[in-house]
Protein backbone atom coordinates (compact mmCIF):
# COMPACT_ATOMS: atom_id res chain seq x y z
CA UNK A 1 0.00 0.00 0.00
CA UNK A 2 1.23 3.65 -0.45
CA UNK A 3 -0.05 7.46 -0.54
CA UNK A 4 0.31 9.51 -3.09
CA UNK A 5 -2.07 12.62 -2.31
CA UNK A 6 -2.09 14.30 -5.82
CA UNK A 7 -2.95 17.89 -4.99
CA UNK A 8 -0.51 20.63 -4.86
CA UNK A 9 -0.17 23.88 -2.62
CA UNK A 10 -2.75 26.64 -3.76
CA UNK A 11 -6.58 26.27 -5.37
CA UNK A 12 -6.09 22.62 -6.28
CA UNK A 13 -9.60 22.47 -6.20
CA UNK A 14 -9.83 24.46 -8.90
CA UNK A 15 -7.12 22.85 -11.20
CA UNK A 16 -9.14 19.77 -10.89
CA UNK A 17 -12.12 21.44 -11.63
CA UNK A 18 -10.55 22.88 -15.01
CA UNK A 19 -9.07 19.55 -16.10
CA UNK A 20 -12.01 17.70 -15.08
CA UNK A 21 -12.93 17.43 -18.64
CA UNK A 22 -10.45 15.22 -19.46
CA UNK A 23 -11.20 11.86 -17.50
CA UNK A 24 -9.28 9.01 -19.50
CA UNK A 25 -11.46 6.26 -18.15
CA UNK A 26 -15.14 5.74 -16.80
CA UNK A 27 -16.01 6.73 -13.83
CA UNK A 28 -19.33 5.55 -12.07
CA UNK A 29 -22.12 7.67 -11.05
CA UNK A 30 -21.17 8.95 -7.64
CA UNK A 31 -21.73 11.74 -5.51
CA UNK A 32 -19.17 14.45 -6.01
CA UNK A 33 -16.62 15.33 -3.31
CA UNK A 34 -14.55 18.45 -3.25
CA UNK A 35 -11.86 16.79 -0.67
CA UNK A 36 -11.76 14.86 2.44
CA UNK A 37 -10.79 16.67 5.36
CA UNK A 38 -7.42 16.45 6.41
CA UNK A 39 -6.41 15.18 3.03
CA UNK A 40 -6.85 18.37 1.36
CA UNK A 41 -3.28 20.01 2.14
CA UNK A 42 0.12 17.90 0.68
CA UNK A 43 2.04 18.67 3.80
CA UNK A 44 -0.46 17.48 6.13
CA UNK A 45 -2.31 14.38 4.06
CA UNK A 46 0.31 11.82 4.99
CA UNK A 47 0.59 12.61 8.56
CA UNK A 48 -3.38 12.68 8.44
CA UNK A 49 -3.62 9.32 6.40
CA UNK A 50 -0.56 7.71 8.61
CA UNK A 51 -2.62 8.97 11.94
CA UNK A 52 -5.78 7.54 11.00
CA UNK A 53 -4.52 4.07 9.87
CA UNK A 54 -2.46 4.39 13.70
CA UNK A 55 -5.80 5.48 15.32
CA UNK A 56 -8.16 2.98 13.57
CA UNK A 57 -5.70 -0.36 14.24
CA UNK A 58 -5.54 0.56 17.36
CA UNK A 59 -9.57 1.09 18.13
CA UNK A 60 -9.87 -2.50 16.07
CA UNK A 61 -7.42 -3.84 18.37
CA UNK A 62 -9.37 -2.42 21.46
CA UNK A 63 -12.33 -3.22 20.44
CA UNK A 64 -11.60 -7.00 19.89
CA UNK A 65 -9.63 -7.54 23.67
CA UNK A 66 -13.07 -5.88 25.09
CA UNK A 67 -14.87 -8.42 23.22
CA UNK A 68 -12.60 -11.57 24.02
CA UNK A 69 -12.59 -10.50 27.65
CA UNK A 70 -16.52 -10.76 27.32
CA UNK A 71 -16.38 -14.18 26.42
Amino acid sequence: MAFGPDSFFGDHMGFYRALSHSNPWPVPEHEPVEWVAGMENPGEAIRNAAAWLVGGNALRVLAAVQDNERN
